[in-house]
């Protein structure tokens, strides 16, 4: 709203918007509950802007067709589906016929032996390749070596890609279009909340891991001083942070969780920061940059001088990710999934269904070690949720009764607030990097797109 347009701007957006209107409305727009705004936006953010410049009536009904189910998505209240476990196989009582091996392609953002997100995701491609040796065929494709996000994708497309998974939520744009024009490929994008019926978006549970890890971490504490060290305010990412200060609520009420925030440009500010501070464990993130002036410590970590001696670990199982999606299918049970609902789908799986998972360094006390085992067992069987939340009757005090009673995972996915425990803010966005500016405007809690006051 703060950018200037032309008059020649005005007039060319009133032109692009009339026109849109009428192909809009013979496609049957009239009979949506949505309005021609909605479904403008809806196209743009399929197509881009520029899309519209100067094209056929004829050309903008045929994109208005591909992207019709993005455009329905938008009179749904709720537009996301959140599928929190995996479907049980089908079994088929028919012998297999022939089959012709599928294609699947992994995109990365650049060389894989540079991070360790990208090595994790690589695993758990050749664990795909050896499960279904018979049936489908992996490639990897960097984007850096085709230009751009959507030059990979029609890449792995001209090379018979059948089935595409993006590894990182930066290539949501150009999945969606390539998606539109596609509707026979499927795409996945490692991503949470984002609404769209042509792509599907994959995330683990993490903050099930994290939440154990602020168990142990309470229990250890001597200074009662811990912390924890985040990326940027994405979706999940304040779920997770806030597990973690619920994990140390439940062993340590007296211990606080002193909040950091890091960036591409990150070095060892934060980390600094919080043992002048006097932490004397630090939860970092899960993997490895392997990149210059960027952490090489991960995982929860015990400060003792001048060493740092990791003490647990949270998994991401991608293997087990990919081969639950790639059966799912083949056997016909994903395009069941799509057809029982008008809404996104997005898979966010944790540790029941083995997606998310924990190590333990032999440095652990043995009771501090079972009490993880017990946690994550309890995670594993439901029978445990981080965000237990009982109601609180008429005096103010908590019915127990309703243990059971929890956040709803929307809530989960949404949250942009901290727990009493922590110490810190979420940053504004034009507090933040400019290098991470862009992935939050997409995937941003609300609070973080918002500009300092």
């Amino acid at each position: 709203m703060d950018e200037y347009w032309s008059d020649d701007e005005r007039k060319h957006f009133k032109t692009v918007y009339y026109c849109f209107k009428k192909c809009y409305y013979q496609k049957g727009g009239h009979t949506l509950k949505e309005t021609v705004g909605d479904a403008l936006l809806a196209y743009i953010r399929v197509f881009g802007y520029a899309s519209l410049n100067y094209v056929s009536e004829v050309k903008i009904t045929e994109s208005i067709n591909k992207a019709w189910q993005e455009i329905q998505l938008q009179q749904e209240k709720k537009k996301i589906h959140v599928k929190l476990n995996p479907e049980e196989p089908k079994k088929s009582i028919f012998p297999p016929l022939l089959f012709k091996k599928k294609t699947v392609a992994f995109i990365f953002a650049d060389e894989i032996h540079t991070s360790g997100w990208r090595e994790g995701h690589d695993q758990g491609a050749k664990k795909v390749q050896c499960i279904f040796y018979d049936k489908i065929e992996t490639r990897n494709y960097i984007v850096t070596q085709y230009g751009s996000v959507e030059n990979t994708f029609l890449q792995c497309i001209k090379d018979g890609a059948s089935i595409i998974f993006a590894t990182e939520s930066r290539m949501i744009d150009g999945a969606l279009k390539v998606a539109a024009n596609y509707p026979y490929v499927k795409i996945f994008v490692c991503a949470l909340n984002i609404p769209s019926r042509l792509i599907h978006t994959y995330y683990p549970r993490m903050y099930e891991a994290k939440f154990i890890c602020g168990a142990i971490a309470g229990t250890l504490t001597k200074t009662n001083t811990i912390g924890y060290i985040c990326k940027y305010p994405i979706y999940g990412a304040i779920a997770e942070i806030n597990a973690f200060a619920r994990g140390v609520q439940l062993t340590n009420p007296d211990a606080k969780v002193y909040l950091e925030w890091s960036t591409y440009d990150e070095s060892t500010r934060a980390q600094d920061s919080l043992i002048q501070k006097g932490a004397d464990l630090i939860s970092f993130r899960e993997y490895n940059d392997k990149s210059k002036n960027r952490y090489k410590q991960f995982g929860l970590t015990q400060v003792n001088g001048n060493q740092l001696n990791t003490l647990t670990l949270p998994i991401w199982n991608w293997g087990t990710y990919y081969a639950r999606i790639i059966d799912s299918i083949l056997d016909g049970t994903q395009d069941e999934e799509i057809e029982k609902t008008k809404k996104s789908l997005n898979y966010y799986w944790g540790a029941s269904s083995g997606v998310v998972d924990i190590l333990y360094s032999q440095r652990l006390p043995r009771g501090v070690r079972y009490l993880g085992e017990i946690l994550f067992k309890s995670l594993k069987t439901e029978k445990c949720n981080p965000f237990f939340n009982p109601e609180k009757g008429a005096d103010g005090t908590y019915i127990w009764e309703d243990i059971d009673k929890a956040l709803n995972i929307e809530d989960i996915i949404n949250m942009d607030w901290l727990e009493e425990n922590i110490i810190g803010a979420i940053p504004k966005y034009d507090e933040l990097d400019s290098n991470v500016q862009h992935v939050v405007n997409k995937m941003g809690v609300s609070s973080s797109r918002e500009e300092s006051k």
